[in-house]
C-alpha cells in the first residue's frame, strides 16, 4: 500500500454491504494518507502538524504538542516497519523535521513561560512555529511527557541501527543544560510533574490521572534511555520521580463509585461531577509498557471503561436509534469524552461522541486480547468479569481460563467480535469517502466538529495494528 495514494475503494465501501475487514484494509490506508497530507503541508513549517484542517468555526489549524505526539507514533511504526529504502526515508524526513519542530518550539518564548521558566508546558503553536500569544488553557503538561516518549521510541529505534551520534548530537545529549529535545522534555516532567495543571481536554484545572500516567511513562523510558547513553545520575533521577508519581495514583481510584477519578483537587469540582472520563482509557494506551501499570488488564482501568460504555449508552440517542447498520451488524457504543461535556464541536450547548473515544474502545479490547494470549490465561476478577458483562461479553463461570481451554479461544473470539462492533459504529457514521471529523452527533449521527481531525485518524490506524497484534484479522 502506497504512502501517496488515495484508497478510493473507501468510497464504494464506507456505507456498502462489503464486509468490514475488507472496508478496513482500504480504511486504514486511507486514514494513513490523510494522516501523512496534515503533516509538513506546504502552508506550514516543516515538522508541524496541523490538529484538522478546520481554520474556521472550529479553529483547528494548529500545532498541538499532544496531538503532534500522538499523530507521530503510526508514522515511526510505519518507518519502523519499512523496507522499500525510498519509502523509509520518506518516513524518516518526517519524524526528523517533527524532532525540528519541537526543539524549535522548545526554544520559543511563549505564554507559559522560557525554556527555563515553564515554556515547555506551552499546549500548540501557529504552523509557522511562532507562539500562539491568545487566551489559552496552559500550562497542558501532558504534551513534553508524550513527545518524550515518541522521540525515546525514535532514539532508541537509531541506537539499535547504530546511530549513536544522530541521537547523541540531536535527541539526548547528557548536557546540563542541555541541547537536546528528549533531555529537555524529561528536565521538564521531572522538576513539574506535581504541579497542577489543564488536563488533556485543556478545560479542567488540576492533577490528572491522564498527565500523570503518561509522564511516569517518559520518565520510566527516559531512565533507560539516560542509562543507555552513560547518563546514570539522571536515569536515577527520573525513576526515582517516575515511583514518587507512583504513589499518587492509586488515590484515583474511588472504590464506592467504581471507577478511576480523572481529576482530584479539580478548581472546579461541579463542572464534571462524575469525573467519569474516557481519559482514563487513553492513558492506558498511551502509556503502556511491559509492567502493565494501569494497563489494559488492570481491572480498575477495565471497570471504568465498563462504566463508561454504560452512561455513554443511555446518554446518546443515536445508541438507541441506530443498533445496527444497513445490513443488520451491530454497532457498538459510540463513546464521548465524559458525561457532562458540553462542546458540541462549534460552541457549548451539549457534548457528542467522539471519533478517536469510540475507536479507543476498539483498541483497548483488542490490546486486552493480545496481553491475554501472551500471558497464556484470563483473570476474571469481580471486576473484570463486570467489565465484560458491560460490553455484553459472558464469560463463563470459572475465575480463570487458560490457552488449552476452549473456554479461552471462545472468550478471546467474543471481545474481537465485541471490539469490531466499535470500529463498525465509526465507519457507520463517516463520510462516504472515509474521512472523519472529530464527533459524531449524538441525535442523528452526522459527522460534525472539525474536520479531517488528524487524532482521529491515528486512533484508527493504532487500532488497526492493535488488531492485527491481537491476530484479529482473517486469516
Amino acid at each position: 500500500m502506497g504512502i501517496c495514494g488515495t484508497a478510493l475503494s473507501v468510497l464504494a465501501l464506507a456505507h456498502s454491504g462489503a464486509g468490514l475487514e475488507t472496508y478496513l484494509n482500504s480504511a486504514g490506508v486511507h486514514a494513513r494518507n490523510r494522516l501523512l497530507e496534515n503533516i509538513s503541508r506546504s502552508d506550514t513549517k516543516p515538522g508541524h502538524v496541523v490538529a484538522a484542517t478546520s481554520k474556521n468555526n472550529p479553529a483547528y489549524y494548529y500545532h498541538w504538542v499532544r496531538d503532534a505526539a500522538l499523530v507521530f507514533v503510526p508514522v515511526l511504526n510505519l518507518y519502523k516497519a519499512e523496507t522499500n529504502p525510498a519509502l523509509k526515508r520518506v518516513y524518516r524526513q518526517r519524524i526528523e523535521e517533527f524532532r525540528a519542530a519541537s526543539r524549535e518550539h522548545q526554544l520559543t518564548d511563549n505564554p507559559s513561560g522560557t525554556i527555563t521558566s515553564g515554556g515547555l508546558g506551552e499546549p500548540k503553536f501557529n504552523v509557522d512555529g511562532s507562539a500562539y500569544w491568545d487566551s489559552w488553557g496552559r500550562p497542558q503538561n501532558d504534551g513534553p511527557a508524550l513527545r518524550a516518549i515518541t522521540l525515546i521510541d525514535f532514539a532508541e529505534s537509531l541506537l539499535d541501527s547504530g546511530e549513536e551520534e544522530t541521537v547523541r548530537q540531536t535527541l539526548y545529549d547528557a548536557k546540563a543544560p542541555t541541547n537536546t529535545v528528549i533531555k529537555s522534555d524529561l528536565e521538564y516532567v521531572s522538576h513539574e510533574w506535581d504541579r497542577p495543571c489543564i488536563d488533556l481536554w485543556e478545560e479542567a484545572w488540576g492533577d490528572h490521572f491522564y498527565t500523570r500516567l503518561v509522564q511516569r511513562r517518559a520518565l520510566l523510558r527516559g531512565a533507560s534511555l539516560a542509562r543507555r547513553l552513560g547518563d546514570k545520575g539522571a536515569a536515577d533521577w527520573y525513576e526515582s520521580q517516575a515511583r514518587a508519581i507512583e504513589k499518587k495514583m492509586d488515590a484515583h481510584w474511588d472504590a464506592s463509585a467504581g471507577y478511576l477519578r480523572a481529576t482530584l483537587n479539580p478548581s472546579n469540582p461541579h463542572f464534571k461531577s462524575s469525573e467519569l472520563d474516557v481519559a482514563i482509557v487513553l492513558a492506558s494506551m498511551h502509556a503502556s509498557g511491559s509492567d502493565n501499570y494501569y494497563g489494559v488488564t488492570d481491572d480498575r482501568v477495565q471497570a471504568t471503561l465498563g462504566k463508561l460504555v454504560q452512561r455513554f449508552f443511555t446518554l446518546y440517542p443515536i445508541n438507541q436509534t441506530k443498533k445496527t447498520d444497513a445490513n443488520g451488524n451491530p454497532l457498538g457504543i459510540a463513546i464521548g469524552r465524559y458525561a457532562e461535556d458540553t462542546y458540541d464541536g462549534y460552541g457549548r450547548s451539549e457534548g457528542h461522541p467522539w471519533a478517536l473515544a469510540t475507536l479507543a474502545v476498539a483498541e483497548f479490547l483488542f490490546r486486552a486480547s493480545n496481553a491475554w494470549q501472551k500471558e497464556g490465561f484470563i483473570s476474571l476478577t469481580p471486576r473484570t468479569r463486570g467489565f465484560l458483562n458491560d460490553l455484553g461479553v459472558n464469560p463463563g463461570p470459572a475465575d480463570k481460563y487458560q490457552t488449552h481451554q476452549a473456554e479461552f479461544t471462545t472468550l478471546i473470539q467474543e471481545v474481537h467480535r465485541v471490539a469490531d462492533t466499535y470500529l463498525a459504529r465509526v465507519r457507520f457514521h463517516s463520510h462516504a469517502n472515509g474521512d472523519m471529523n472529530e464527533q459524531i452527533d449524538r441525535h442523528w449521527g452526522h459527522m460534525r466538529g472539525a474536520e479531517n481531525l488528524t487524532w482521529s485518524y491515528a486512533s484508527l490506524i493504532t487500532a488497526l495494528e492493535a488488531k492485527q497484534l491481537a491476530g484479529a484479522f482473517a486469516p
